[in-house]
This record gives C-alpha cells, structure tokens and sequence, in this order.
C-alpha cells in the first residue's frame, strides 16, 4: 500500500493506491508525476473525507507507465 499526499497547484489531496508498491521508487525521485486515480470516500474516526484511490503512477510528462 502507497499512502502520500499529491499537490496540483496550491491544492492539496490524500492518495492511497493498492499493489502499487513497485512505483514506489518513482516518488523517491521528487519529480512530477502522473496519476490515474478513482474519487473516494476515507471513513476514519467518524471523519468522512475525499480522497484519490490511485490506480496507476508514472513520472510526469511520459507516454508510457
């Protein structure tokens, strides 16, 4: 499991993405990044707030994952 927050311009978002783990090594790099991600609801505590369940990353500005 990957669990980050992503910034596009000033706004900020949770993520969490599911066997993902072999991406990891593409946020060590600390360059932009694509995402695919599903709209989702984190229930935590009694707190309900949205957050982006990731279903692909790949670096920034490259034709393919």
């Amino acid at each position: 499991m990957l669990k980050f927050q992503v910034q596009q311009n000033r706004t900020v978002f949770e993520a969490i993405g599911f066997g993902l783990t072999e991406r990891y090594e593409l946020l060590l790099m600390n360059k932009p990044i694509d995402v695919v991600y599903e709209i989702g609801e984190n229930d935590w505590n009694g707190q309900k707030t949205l957050q982006l369940e990731l279903k692909d990353i790949k670096l920034g500005g490259t034709a393919d994952a």
